[in-house]
C-alpha cells in the first residue's frame, strides 16, 4: 500500500491518513511486530487479489492497529493485528452501519480481501488476522498458546470493542458481523452473549451492546477430520492446486495457523445453548455456494440450525462460488449484491 498524504477523512487521533489501495499485505507483517498503538504503513504486494485495483480502493481510508486481547479462561493476553478501512464521517452520512469480518479458524484477513469492494457502500469495515496468523504472529510468552472456541469469541470482542466501541452502542445503530466457516461459530456465540448481557441493571438501554444482523457464508460449527489435514479445503477445495487460486487466496495459505484450524475446528465444545428462546439472535443471511461440497457432520449441521432457530429471521441464498469459500469466485457479484440488499434491508 502506498500513502497519499491528502487531507485525513472520518479518523481521529494520530492514525489519521488516507491510503491509496494497491494491496494489503507487504510490510504489514513486519510493522505489526512492533505492536505499538495505531499503524498505518506503506505497503506493496499483489493488486486488489490479482484483479486491477477498483476505482474506490484508491481514495478508501485505511487504518491497522494492533489490538491487545484479554483471555477469560485463564490464558496470557495476545496481541492481534486489525485492518479498519472506510471513513465514519461518510458511514454516518450514509445512514449505514460497520460490518466486521470474522475469518474462518486459523485464517489471516488475507483471504477476504474480495469483500472489502464492499466498502464502496461507505461501510466502515474491519477486518482483524486471529492469534498466530498473518501479522498476529505469537510472542515468546504466547509460544505455548492454546486455541480454542472461546479464545476465538474474547478476541472477537475485543476487536470490536476497540476498534468500534461507539460503534456497538445501541444508540449508535450497532454493528453486522459477517463469518466464513467456523467463525459463523465464534460469531453466533458472541451475539448470544451479548444478548443475554441485554438484561443488565446497571447500563442504560441506549448503551447496550446491539449486534444488528449476521452475514454467515457457508457457515459450519465443526469439520471432520479429513477437511482439517490442509487449510487449502477450506477455500479452494483439496484438489486445486495452490498456484492456482487467487492471489490473496495464496497469501493467506501460507500465513495460516494449521494448529488453529484443528483445535478450532473440531472442537465439540462449547455447543449451543439449549435453553435459548428464539428471536435472541438478530436477522440472519446464510450464503451457501451452490457447488460446495457436504464437509459438515451431522452434529455440526444440528448445532447450526438450533442456533439459526433462535434468530428472529433467517434468509438463504444460494450463490455461484468457488467451493467452501464462494466470495473467491472471480464472478462473486451475486454475493456481494446479497450481502448489500441484506445489510440495506
Amino acid at each position: 500500500m502506498t500513502t497519499d498524504k491528502r487531507e485525513a477523512s472520518g479518523f481521529s487521533g494520530e492514525a489519521n491518513a488516507i491510503t491509496r489501495r494497491t494491496a494489503m499485505r507487504g510490510a504489514a507483517t513486519l510493522a505489526a511486530v512492533t505492536f505499538g498503538g495505531a499503524l498505518v504503513v506503506p505497503q506493496v504486494s499483489h493488486a486488489f487479489c490479482d484483479e486491477p485495483d477498483p476505482l474506490w480502493a484508491h481514495y478508501v481510508s485505511v487504518n491497522d492497529q494492533v489490538v491487545r486481547v484479554k483471555s477469560t479462561i485463564g490464558q496470557p493476553s495476545t496481541k492481534v493485528f486489525t485492518r479498519l478501512i472506510g471513513s465514519r464521517r461518510e458511514q454516518k452520512r450514509a445512514k449505514v452501519h460497520p460490518v466486521v469480518f470474522v475469518p474462518d479458524a486459523g485464517f489471516p484477513m488475507e483471504y477476504l480481501e474480495p469483500l472489502q469492494a464492499l466498502a464502496e457502500s461507505q461501510r466502515q469495515l474491519l477486518f482483524y488476522d486471529p492469534c498466530g496468523s498473518g501479522a498476529s504472529k505469537l510472542s515468546p510468552e504466547n509460544a505455548t498458546q492454546t486455541y480454542s472456541v472461546q479464545a476465538s469469541i474474547d478476541e472477537l470482542d475485543a476487536v470490536v470493542r476497540s476498534r468500534l466501541g461507539p460503534d456497538l452502542a445501541r444508540k449508535s445503530g450497532g454493528i453486522h458481523i459477517w463469518a466464513h466457516g467456523t467463525g459463523a461459530r465464534v460469531a453466533l456465540l458472541w451475539a448470544h452473549a451479548l444478548g443475554a448481557s441485554q438484561s443488565r441493571p446497571d447500563v442504560k438501554l441506549d448503551d447496550l451492546p446491539c449486534v444488528r444482523s449476521l452475514v454467515l457464508e457457508s457457515p459450519a460449527w465443526s469439520y471432520p477430520d479429513f477437511v482439517l489435514e490442509t487449510p487449502a479445503n477450506l477455500i479452494g477445495g483439496g484438489s486445486i492446486a495452490s498456484e492456482k487460486l487467487r492471489a490473496c487466496a495464496v497469501e493467506a495459505l501460507s500465513a495460516a495457523n494449521p494448529a488453529a484450524l484443528k483445535a478450532i475446528g473440531s472442537a465439540r465444545l462449547p455447543q449451543w445453548p439449549v435453553n435459548t428462546q428464539p428471536g435472541t439472535l438478530p436477522p440472519v443471511l446464510v450464503l451457501e455456494s451452490i457447488r460446495d461440497e457436504s464437509i459438515d457432520s451431522p452434529e455440526s449441521r444440528q448445532q447450526l440450525e438450533m442456533a439459526l432457530r433462535s434468530s428472529v429471521k433467517v434468509e438463504r441464498v444460494s450463490v455461484q462460488g468457488a467451493n467452501h469459500a464462494p466470495h473467491l469466485d472471480r464472478n462473486n457479484e451475486q454475493l456481494l449484491r446479497a450481502t448489500v440488499d441484506f445489510l440495506d434491508g
